[in-house]
């Protein structure tokens, strides 16, 4: 085995000894720092850290007063340090983009983040309502694509015009739920959609369409069931106000 001896008192060690017993150090004693390392988080940056290897941020410029942010402006300076949920949330509006693209899905992103924080802000209550109206989305949505193909089309001449406005009916429903002001209106017309499939599926029932008939039904007693659940909760909040 190969030894190495302390410089100080003439020790011999193995070579794997760190310090000899008479104090001598065998390695390379780090310098320690006597500054305090910040590790404070600047606005939506990342710790002011390069200790890691972490990139060296500037903060960006101000926003400009006069004319439209360039889409690697965008990225490059105020995305890439301040965050992309600050800037689409609170800090750069839409109108101030020049891109279209990038505005329209900047603005459709900013009403996907407000909605999140409105959902966070719900009682136990409302958020129960949320998802029934979610659900509510989904059953017009999916109704609205299976009834609006040729085949449905044709038979809605069977129907008389029951199946066209319920299908009307419906595509007033996916607007109407999309702000808080129209949910009631929404809902009124999805129960009014109920009854026109009910109507719909009577006449075609008549004439002997019994398959398309009975899908009506189903879709009809599914939609039913979400309104019937809404209205409830609409009646529990009155009474509460």
């Amino acid at each position: 085995m190969a030894f190495k001896r302390c410089p100080e008192c003439g020790a011999a060690h193995g070579p794997r000894k760190k310090m000899c017993h008479c104090g001598h150090y065998f390695g390379v004693k780090s310098r320690q720092s006597t500054e305090r390392h910040p590790l404070h988080p600047e606005p939506g940056a990342g710790v002011i850290d390069n200790y890691h290897g972490l990139p060296v941020l500037s903060p960006p410029p101000p926003l400009p007063t006069d004319g439209l942010l360039s889409t690697e402006a965008v990225r490059d300076e105020y995305v890439s340090y301040e965050g992309l949920g600050f800037c689409v949330y609170s800090y750069i509006p839409a109108d101030r983009i020049f891109d279209p693209i990038l505005r329209g899905r900047w603005r459709r992103a900013r009403t996907a983040l407000q909605a999140v924080v409105e959902y966070l802000d719900f009682s136990e209550e409302e958020r129960e309502v949320a998802k029934q109206h979610e659900e509510l989305r989904r059953v017009v949505t999916e109704t609205c694509n299976s009834l609006a193909d040729s085949k449905c089309q044709i038979a809605a001449r069977e129907g008389g015009h029951s199946l066209l406005r319920a299908i009307s009916l419906l595509f007033a429903v996916t607007r109407g739920l999309e702000t808080e002001i129209t949910r009631a209106t929404a809902i009124q017309c999805a129960k009014e959609a109920c009854e026109e499939l009910t109507t719909c599926a009577s006449k075609l029932g008549e004439n002997g369409i019994t398959e398309l008939a009975e899908y009506i039904r189903t879709k009809q007693a599914e939609l039913s069931r979400v309104v019937a659940r809404l209205l409830t909760a609409e009646e529990d909040s009155a009474k509460a106000a």
